[in-house]
């Protein structure tokens, strides 16, 4: 056997179809070009595009003329893709010249042999023909100027500083096998329906967009919406041609309109494209919930109307459920998919019991429902960001979200509640959000479990990050830390406390309620619980009282001019006051403990000394200076430089907080 006779055969490519077009020019052109390629025994677009650039001269040697004159006739030869296009798009070529020489190229490779002269003449009418008639008409746009957004898959959540597509990276699941199935067998030349049911928010509207992606160019997508979806799909459903996708998504709105005829007409409209050949291949894409999905299938019991027996034939056998939750496997894929993704790595740690695609759709809905909410509503909300980023468990008390709320609504806004301003606030945060759940849900407890004293609320995972970050400068109002100290069990008082420690300490200008932080401080202390850090609780205990005995301006806008008025308070013996002075004597008690108890090197005991050494030298001065008086007063300008001195010492670096080891 020779070498030839042991090569296997080359694979003949499979011939191109041409593009489906209403009755017109354009369509009688296409047909004239695919009748010249199918006698030419279905020859490639490098076939094509050689014998094109041999044809100048070629033609100029049969016809006995200038190449000049050939030029002038098919122009300079397409390139392989131009001939691609002029074959294969459903619009009018943009060259004369280029069809003419793909035309004639084509009849000199048939078995039939054509009058070039009569064909040129023939090919150059119908072209000018075509490119004279309005544009014919097809539903739809090819696949690939399609937006995913405007065909109602759900945006996924932002993350902050990441430029991201608006879609995150697909991870398919078994679902998405069975409907790349019926995808290839529409490719292949079959009209199919799919139907994919599943819950709110499942992934059903991505899957079928990620399954539209494969199919070839010559596809297009038609969403019937305009002026309304059964109105659109029933007015132009005759019009759909080959090669055409139906997006019915939500098809209950597609199948079950309120006109019970209209309905049924729309179904049998849809039987109808199916079966006909010469109108197929058409692939019509179906997304609907579960409880409309039993509507349209389940045969009535007599005497009941069958107001829904074409929608049931059309869709019996047609359904690919989609699981609300990613399983195991699927969820092995995530992860590996969230290192490129964020917004994976966010689902991988957030989403519920699996439901992924909930937790990704849910969120932007999540935020508006949030910045849009009514302000009771919106009241609860925050004061559960804030009692959730100040060390409260996820278990939050109907009654501290009722009492904290108050403080984060205005005179007015409160004033105009309604007597059941809680319910209603209540309701607003409970509603779903695209199948995740609401800003702040009630927390039910299973058979079983120990009932809660009362109810308790869970805010959501996303707007728990969400307030962190937007809230995390905010200072709470009183009525939040007056809530925490009445409603909310030792254990969860006592995380609040030690956050409160954290930020007293930390930039003490963000309390704004100084007596009730100090309060909070020192019931910590007294506590049965000894604090996580007892060292930072005195400091931050013995600056509070500290700065209510001696206000010391913080940073402010003006810190100079709040300085002078500082000094000229001080020394005209203003904070010279039995409240005051208790004050200094039990922030010099903590911040002696704590030089007593902390490390050498700890930035906290070098601050701790530097305010009793303040604390001493007003003492002195009270004991023995003009502070008493009342009479002193300082020329302005030894004032100002006072005070600057002062700013720029107290502004100076500190060292940083070291522990030992």
């Amino acid at each position: 056997m020779s070498s030839d006779e042991r090569r296997p055969a080359r694979r003949r490519p499979r011939p191109i179809t041409p593009p489906w077009l209403p009755p017109g020019p354009l369509k009688d052109l296409k047909d004239l070009l695919h009748s010249l390629y199918l006698q030419a025994e279905a020859p490639t677009m490098e076939q094509i595009a050689a014998a094109t650039a041999r044809l100048a001269d070629e033609l100029a040697e049969e016809w006995r003329c200038p190449v000049d004159e050939i030029d002038e006739l098919i122009g300079a030869a397409p390139k392989k893709d131009a001939v691609n296009r002029i074959l294969r798009d459903d619009d009018v070529p943009p060259s004369e010249q280029d069809v003419v020489a793909v035309a004639v190229a084509l009849a000199r490779m048939a078995t039939d042999r054509h009058d070039l002269r009569v064909l040129v003449d023939q090919v150059r009418g119908v072209w000018r023909r075509a490119q004279a008639a309005p544009p014919a008409r097809r539903l739809g746009r090819p696949v690939s100027a399609c937006d995913p957004l405007t065909l109602e898959v759900h945006r996924a959540m932002e993350v902050d500083g990441a430029p991201l597509d608006p879609l995150p990276l697909y991870v398919p699941r078994a679902h998405d096998a069975r409907l790349r199935d019926v995808t290839d067998a529409a490719v292949a030349g079959a009209s199919r329906i799919v139907t994919l049911v599943g819950g709110s928010s499942t992934g059903k509207t991505r899957a079928a967009w990620e399954a539209v992606q494969t199919l070839p160019k010559q596809w297009r997508l038609w969403h019937p919406i305009d002026p309304g979806r059964s109105q659109a799909i029933a007015q132009d459903l005759t019009e759909v041609g080959p090669f055409t996708v139906i997006w019915l998504n939500e098809a209950q709105h597609y199948l079950m309109p309120a006109d019970a005829a209209l309905a049924e007409r729309i179904a049998a409209g849809l039987r109808t494209l199916l079966t006909d050949p010469a109108r197929g291949p058409v692939l019509v894409i179906g997304t609907i919930w579960p409880e409309h999905w039993r509507l349209l299938t389940a045969a009535p019991a007599p005497p009941l109307e069958d107001v829904y027996a074409q929608a049931r034939a059309l869709l019996t056998g047609t359904e690919i459920p989609v699981p609300d939750r990613f399983e195991t496997a699927d969820l092995d894929a995530l992860r590996r998919q969230a290192t490129e993704d964020p917004r994976l790595a966010g689902a991988v740690e957030h989403a519920e019991q699996g439901q992924v695609t909930q937790y990704l759709a849910g969120a932007p809905a999540l935020l508006e429902r949030y910045r849009t909410a009514p302000a009771p509503a919106r009241a609860l909300i925050e004061a559960a960001m804030d009692a959730r980023r100040l060390g409260h468990g996820p278990a939050l008390p109907i009654s501290l979200l009722e009492a904290a709320a108050v403080g984060y609504l205005t005179d007015s806004q409160w004033d105009l509640l309604g007597e059941d301003w809680l319910e209603q606030a209540l309701a607003y945060t409970a509603a779903p959000c695209h199948g995740a759940r609401g800003p702040l849900t009630r927390i039910r407890p299973r058979p079983g479990d120990p009932a809660p004293a009362e109810s308790t609320y869970r805010l959501a995972d996303y707007l728990e990050q969400h307030g962190r970050q937007i809230r995390d400068s905010v200072c709470a109002p009183t009525a939040f830390w007056e809530a925490c100290r009445t409603h909310t069990r030792p254990v969860e008082l006592f995380r609040i406390r030690t956050t409160l420690v954290v930020r007293c300490a930390a930039d003490p200008s963000r309390i704004v309620d100084r007596d009730l932080a100090i309060a909070l401080l020192e019931e910590a202390l007294s506590g049965p619980q000894v604090p996580t850090d007892e060292v930072l609780t005195r400091a931050a205990l013995g600056l509070m009282l500290f700065l209510r005995a001696v206000p010391v301006p913080l940073r402010q806008d003006d810190d100079v001019t709040a300085m002078m008025d500082f000094i000229t308070a001080f020394v005209e013996g203003q904070f010279n006051t039995p409240a005051r002075r208790d004050d200094r004597d039990r922030a010099m008690e903590h911040l002696q403990w704590l030089i007593e108890h902390d490390s050498p090197r700890s930035s906290t005991r070098w601050s701790a000394q530097q305010i009793v050494m303040g604390l001493q030298m007003v003492a002195e001065y009270e004991a023995g200076g003009p502070g008493q008086t009342g009479t002193v007063h300082l020329p302005r300008p030894m004032l100002r430089r006072a005070a600057a001195a002062l700013v720029k010492a107290r502004n100076a670096p500190r060292p940083a907080r070291q522990r030992d080891t």
